[in-house]
């Protein structure tokens, strides 16, 4: 039997990115194929107490761990998130009891700090990075977000039976991937097909169903292009200086309108339960739209675009700093967002995205945002519409679960 650590978001901020949707994609993909979830209460966020509080709390988190392990017998496989949803110094010692009964460990390597050190500094950074090694070596399995993201573990010392996701899926409910094709041919630049079966993952459907064929109308190549993230400035301050000569628009928590120097920005939509509307710009050949932050699950229903940007950092130049520079190893789930939805995707062409990206005509890649009109003008209206149902056809394979689904089996044959 294969368990799995249920994971508990921080705060409703995260709620409205996608990354949190993953994890429940995922747990609800494991547990459509046999997985179960092992819940672990949160004793309290322990991310920012005193040395002294978080090491009076570790012998409760560890009768927790162990209360839920309880149920686990040889052979049982326990799928561990990485990180931790609260710091527990007492893992590396519950790891080795349970290895000793004979169970396996597989880390799912979410977001790890020695793969981005964005979340600590100095001796904090290299402590967390010296625990995550030492969970690591003691797997018999480790997934991780794709090829790049496995290299760098191993360039750590790590050997272990890597598995890798690629894409991650996205599970979209049937009624909400109707409204979807309503507002599709309502003429609205958004989705390129709709979908034939049921598409809320777990066990792989027949060949027929959910085949991504479009059945009606065509998609259009000349609407915004869609930043979707937690608009941060620390994390997304290009949002606030993006090129002219084509449309953006934004959604995600944190937008700060204060703080935008693009050209032709207005911020339609409401931050804070204010309503944003400021005028566009006369004469500036291409906007900025701030369209509103919503639950993950809720953005499909209000997000419009003809293509989807991945990029993060301060700079519109390129992907730097500790978020920009993490698009090096990491797959974003906001590709999967882009992609379940049949939306053609822009990346940073030295992401880790941008050899399947091109290599499928999912998109197109650029040095810097800079590149995006002329590239957008050397696409035709029919090369458009073939990468919209490329994307499309790739994002029915994520609808359905599969890359999850098949991990879950590699997981069986460890």
């Amino acid at each position: 039997m294969n368990y799995f650590t249920h994971y508990v978001p921080w705060n409703q901020d995260s709620r409205m990115t996608s990354g949190v949707k993953g994890i429940e994609d995922i747990e609800t993909i494991f547990c459509r194929n046999g997985a179960r979830l092992l819940n672990i209460p949160s004793k309290r966020q322990t991310h920012h107490l005193s040395p002294a509080r978080r090491l009076a709390l570790q012998r409760p988190i560890l009768r927790t761990w162990q209360e839920a392990c309880g149920p686990l017998r040889t052979g049982d496989t326990l799928i561990i998130l990485l990180p931790l949803h609260e710091k527990f110094g007492f893992l590396d010692s519950l790891i080795r009891r349970l290895k000793s009964r004979g169970i396996k460990i597989v880390f799912l390597a979410a977001d790890l700090e020695l793969a981005r050190p964005a979340t600590y500094s100095g001796l904090k950074s290299s402590y967390v990075i010296h625990q995550e090694l030492s969970y690591l070596r003691q797997a018999d399995g480790i997934i991780t977000h794709n090829q790049a993201y496995t290299r760098l573990i191993q360039s750590r010392g790590i050997n272990s039976s890597f598995m890798e996701f690629g894409l991650f899926d996205y599970l979209i409910p049937d009624e909400q991937l109707q409204r979807l094709q309503s507002r599709r041919n309502s003429g609205m630049p958004l989705v390129s097909s709709t979908d034939s079966g049921p598409s809320d993952g777990g066990t792989p459907l027949s060949p027929d169903a959910d085949s991504g064929k479009s059945n009606v109308g065509t998609p259009r190549p000349d609407g915004p292009v869609i930043i979707a993230t937690n608009l941060d400035p620390v994390k997304a301050g290009y949002a606030y200086h993006l090129p002219a000569g084509t449309d953006f628009i934004l959604y995600g928590p944190n937008y700060r309108p204060e703080l935008q120097q693009s050209a032709g920005a207005q911020s339609y939509g409401t931050r804070d339960g204010k309503k944003l509307n400021t005028a566009r710009e006369p004469g500036v050949p291409g906007r900025i739209t701030y369209g509103g932050a919503f639950q993950a699950d809720d953005l499909i229903d209000h997000m419009k675009g003809s293509y989807g940007l991945l990029w993060d950092g301060p700079s519109p130049d390129t992907c730097a700093g500790p978020f920009g520079s993490y698009l090096r190893v990491n797959t974003p789930h906001r590709i999967s967002l882009f992609l379940a939805c049949g939306i053609p995707v822009i990346v940073w062409d030295q992401s880790a995205m941008a050899p399947l990206v091109l290599e499928h005509d999912l998109g197109f890649a650029v040095s810097s945002l800079e590149e995006i009109p002329a590239k957008r003008r050397e696409i035709s209206a029919v090369q458009y519409e073939e990468m919209a149902e490329k994307a499309w056809l790739t994002g029915a394979r994520l609808r359905r679960g599969e890359n999850t689904a098949s991990i879950l089996e590699q997981i069986r044959h460890l």
